[in-house]
């Protein structure tokens, strides 16, 4: 089968299964103040959980360039490949053990031009006991600013999924249990934004 209109082969089964161990991944010290605003505000509000975020570069791959730019990231379990590949796991140790094998995890579609909008609506609902201080326009442009960031407000070019499903043990297992995941096709930084709280 070749790419609709790219003239590539489509990628193996072979190929797919080792996407995350032929790749490259990365982990980068992305500090940018609007990153760091969103997270100050997250754990804030999340005073009894907390919030953290890491970003990786992805090295050049033949697969992830398909399933990316044909938006069929899900197709090959993308988001659970990645949050399961070594590289990922070594970065992120306040995650605790993983258990995405142990259960079905969804990890909804989240338009990237709606991503600044659904955080600032998180910010503004708060956590357990606490609510940003702030107006709703303040936790907006904290938003936008985290985009700015992330992926230089290139919406067209960010694919983002959401899940409030709990997945490692750090999670509390509440409704302030959020995880957004995204990948920038330009540059190929695949980040992680977890939030969580309990009462």
């Amino acid at each position: 089968m070749l790419y609709r209109g790219y003239g590539r082969t489509y990628p193996s089964a072979q190929e797919i299964a080792n996407l995350t161990s032929e790749m490259t991944i990365t982990c980068e010290d992305l500090r940018d103040e609007g990153v760091e605003t969103l997270l100050e505000v997250m754990r804030y509000v999340f005073a009894n959980g907390g919030a953290w975020f890491a970003s990786f570069i992805l090295g050049p791959s033949v697969v992830l360039d398909y399933f990316a730019s044909h938006d069929q990231l899900d197709d090959i379990q993308f988001w659970s490949r990645m949050l399961q590949a070594p590289q990922v796991v070594e970065a992120l140790p306040w995650l605790g053990d993983i258990y995405l094998d142990q259960k079905e995890i969804m990890f909804q579609p989240l338009s990237a031009y709606y991503l600044d909008g659904d955080l600032a609506e998180t910010l503004m609902r708060g956590g357990a006991y606490r609510h940003f201080s702030g107006t709703a326009e303040e936790a907006k442009q904290i938003s936008i600013e985290f985009c700015s960031a992330v992926f230089e407000n290139r919406y067209d070019e960010s694919i983002v999924r959401k899940t409030k499903d709990a997945w490692a043990n750090w999670f509390m297992v509440t409704p302030w249990d959020n995880t957004w995941l995204g990948l920038d096709r330009r540059s190929r930084r695949f980040w992680i934004l977890c939030g969580t709280d309990t009462d």
